[in-house]
């Protein structure tokens, strides 16, 4: 039994990389399941002698194993999806109109954020507008370009500083709750079998992740 024991955990410190903590979808959350199998089968193995364990029992509980690996593995992805371009991991997870708010949301919030930025620019150097105040960007030389600008104080910019701060504050605010969104989407959709992996034991054992995911819809 202490051998079973200690193969047993042996696989689980294999499988669980505990990358981090939280609620269904984290990696934590998918290291607990990993222990309740292993508590499993080392219940069921309780009073087997290490001769009488065959390939087929560890090959059964390597393959469980491989699948919560497969799981975690899925929800990471979405999530850092997610986070890297708000609302893709909701169209990997087929959530269409989730994915729609969140991506169209991050484009209205950097284009409200670049034009409130370039709105609190000084006259001096926002674009010419058919009068002489302002920059011609194509046109002026790089001299009276350099000139406009090294003539602004910090409080000439100030203003459009403080949007371009808030702005990404905001930015990442709204990546971070797309990225959780995705999360839960991911676990749903394992919950729900809308994604089903396959076990792989082998390909687990090679590199701690298979590829034998299907979707259903």
């Amino acid at each position: 039994m202490l051998v079973v024991l200690s193969m047993t955990a042996a696989v689980a410190g294999f499988a669980s990389p505990h990358h981090g903590h939280g609620g269904p979808g984290s990696d934590r959350y998918f290291s607990d399941l990993v222990a309740e199998e292993l508590e499993a089968f080392a219940s069921q193995a309780s009073g087997t002698e290490i001769g009488d364990l065959t390939v087929s029992d560890l090959t059964e509980l390597i393959g469980v194993l491989s699948v919560r690996e497969q799981e975690a593995a899925y929800v990471r992805s979405l999530r850092f999806s997610s986070f890297v371009m708000p609302g893709f991991g909701q169209f990997r997870g087929g959530d269409a109109l989730a994915g729609s708010l969140f991506l169209f949301g991050n484009v209205g919030l950097s284009v409200g954020t670049a034009w409130g930025a370039y709105a609190l620019l000084p006259e001096s150097v926002q674009l010419r507008k058919g009068g002489s105040t302002g920059l011609d960007y194509w046109n002026d030389s790089r001299s009276d370009i350099d000139a406009a600008w090294g003539d602004l104080s910090f409080s000439d910019l100030a203003p459009s500083l403080g949007v371009v701060l808030g702005g990404s504050v905001l930015d990442l605010i709204w990546r971070s709750w797309s990225a959780s969104n995705a999360s839960d989407l991911a676990h749903e959709n394992i919950e729900s079998g809308a994604v089903v992996f396959e076990p792989q034991p082998f390909t687990f054992i090679g590199d701690r992740m298979g590829l034998g995911m299907r979707m259903r819809y």
